[in-house]
């Protein structure tokens, strides 16, 4: 699995920025249906599914999550 970072929730979604998006979409080729896993570098870590495997803006669908404070 791959672990991304974004800065970016839209309630149980996470939208990855362009760089991130493009080393998922277009470097790692993952595709709509793929679990991959995220931070948000404030004690976010979750389990998410790609929903949109857009390499301007890939968006990822929350599975599960948890937080480390």
């Amino acid at each position: 699995m791959n672990i991304f970072y974004t800065t970016g929730r839209d309630g149980d979604k996470l939208l990855l920025d362009e760089i991130e998006s493009h080393h998922c979409v277009k470097v790692l080729r993952t595709r709509e249906g793929e679990k991959v896993f995220a931070v948000d570098g404030v004690g976010g870590f979750y389990e998410a599914l790609i929903i949109e495997a857009n390499p301007k803006k890939c968006i990822l669908a929350i599975e599960s999550e948890k937080q480390d404070y």
